[in-house]
């Protein structure tokens, strides 16, 4: 409990302070809370779609591309992120509709996961941001291994998302 009043108050405080949006964030809290309950939902922001928590936290599992009226793919957002950066595109061995973004950086390359509804038990579909043999980058371009600060809905804000993390990581 003192765990998600800390939480909490770390989020409201970074809100305030303009370093992160509302509403992604504290979707991404809420998870994380909720899976830190044992998987029980009815996490602080009134349960969720992890673990079967009742109502609440739940998130249309097609967005829609901004100004397009077209349903998000992760195809869609794995081919633009590859255009922005100079990046690849291949699709993830096991699962239909899941794409890896290898984008040239040194040695270690960075690497974009765009992951299908269902993936690692996710209900809607998400992304993360890696490089290449370190942990997950959160929306600050940090190392993390929280996925509650490293695995993201798929939203019509995706894109810019992923080039802001990378650009965050980066330096810029």
């Amino acid at each position: 409990m003192f765990r998600k009043i800390i939480t909490l108050f770390v989020v409201v405080t970074m809100v305030a302070i303009g370093l992160i949006g509302v509403v992604p964030r504290i979707t991404q809290v809420a998870r994380a809370m909720e899976i830190d309950e044992g998987g029980r939902g009815g996490g602080a922001f009134g349960g969720g779609n992890i673990g079967g928590g009742g109502g609440g936290g739940v998130i249309d599992p097609s967005p829609v591309a901004e100004g397009t009226g077209e349903a998000l793919s992760t195809q869609s957002v794995a081919d633009k992120v590859a255009s922005e950066l100079g990046g690849n595109v291949s699709k993830i061995d096991g699962d239909v509709n899941s794409w890896k973004v290898n984008i040239p950086n040194g040695k270690r390359p960075i690497i974009v996961r765009i992951m299908e509804a269902g993936s690692g038990g996710r209900a809607n579909p998400y992304f993360r941001v890696s490089v290449d043999g370190k942990p997950a980058l959160t929306l600050e371009g940090k190392f993390s291994s929280d996925h509650g600060l490293t695995h993201f809905d798929l939203s019509n804000e995706s894109v810019q998302q992923i080039l802001n993390i990378i650009d965050k990581y980066r330096g810029r």
